[in-house]
Parts: C-alpha cells; sequence; structure tokens
C-alpha cells in the first residue's frame, strides 16, 4: 500500500477515533462527536499506530448505548412474559358445567337416580361448595394476574432504562465543543 494513501486512527479525549491519512500527519484535525482538536502525531509516530480497516473507524459502545440495549431487551422479554405466563398457567380443562351438559348427564341416568339427586340437593340448600377444579381455576387465575404485575413493571423498568439509554445517545452524539473543522484556541 502506498505511504499517502495509508489511512491511521487517532483517539480523542473522548474515546472517540477519528481516521485520518498520512497527509494531516503533523496537524490538527476536529473530532467528528466533541469537537475537540486532536493533534496529529508526526508521520514516522503516526506509522507505529494501527493503520485503519477498509470498514471505516471503528466506535465503541458507550453506556447510553448499552442501556438502550439492554432496557429494550429487558421490556421485550418482560411483556412477552406478561402475556404468556397468565395464559400458561390458566390452561387445562377450562370447561366448566353448563346446562346442555347437565341436561345430557340427566338423560343418561335413570329417573330413580335423578329423583334421589334431587332429594339431596332439596334437603342441603341451593348453595353448593366449590368444586376443586374451580378452586384451582380461581387459585390459578388470582396467581396469573400477580405474575402479569410483575412482569408489567420489570417491563415498564426496562423501558424507562431504554428511554435514558435513547436520550443519552442523541445527548452524546451532539457536539459539545467547536465544530467541525474550526480550530481551537489551544494551536
Amino acid at each position: 500500500m502506498n505511504v499517502s494513501a495509508k489511512r491511521y486512527r487517532v483517539t480523542c479525549g473522548c474515546g472517540t477515533e477519528t481516521v485520518v491519512g498520512s497527509g494531516q500527519a503533523g496537524g490538527q484535525v476536529a473530532c467528528g462527536r466533541c469537537g475537540a482538536a486532536i493533534a496529529v502525531p508526526r508521520l514516522r509516530d503516526l506509522e507505529a499506530s494501527a493503520v485503519a480497516g477498509e470498514a471505516g473507524p471503528m466506535r465503541r459502545w458507550r453506556p447510553a448505548q448499552g442501556w438502550l440495549l439492554v432496557g429494550s431487551v429487558v421490556a421485550s422479554l418482560a411483556a412477552l412474559a406478561a402475556v404468556l405466563v397468565p395464559r400458561w398457567l390458566e390452561r387445562g380443562p377450562q370447561q366448566l358445567p353448563d346446562e346442555a351438559m347437565i341436561r345430557a348427564a340427566i338423560e343418561s341416568v335413570d329417573a330413580a337416580t335423578v329423583y334421589q339427586a334431587w332429594q339431596a340437593i332439596r334437603g342441603s340448600g341451593v348453595d353448593r361448595g366449590t368444586l376443586p377444579e374451580e378452586s384451582r381455576l380461581q387459585q390459578a387465575a388470582v396467581a396469573a394476574g400477580r405474575i402479569a404485575a410483575v412482569c408489567w413493571t420489570i417491563a415498564a423498568a426496562g423501558g424507562l432504562a431504554a428511554v435514558v439509554g435513547a436520550v443519552g445517545c442523541l445527548i452524546g452524539s451532539r457536539p459539545s465543543g467547536p465544530g467541525p473543522g474550526v480550530r481551537s484556541s489551544l494551536q
């Protein structure tokens, strides 16, 4: 590779790496992120630095980007759990007897058995106790509601972290110093 076509990386105080050419050796360039002036080393010192690849400057993750990623993943997974876990807990035999099932059961037995059952119910009153299946369904519904509430709370916290990360990314991408191409008075 021709010396004049080589590309090098120089690092700003803010951590951003900027790609420079050998023709910029000994001069200054403005940081693309913060706008600060970066002193480019002389050519012999620049040769010791890493040669920039064809892909361009390497960017490092900032904490705000990490918060954005983690918050988004947590919010997504917790929201998915809030929707799916209650459904999973409540599955099982959901069909409680309805009028058609009761009529079919009555028609399948003889009249004497129906009369004995009616006498037992009439003597005990109309109110009956909760069936075990009904009790299980009620407990599953309560547990599912609690789990969904916890999952939605976690999803909200993850969403908040993602918003904080997004705001940090937006704020961090604005130049805070002199604009690109403007030289600092620290020459």
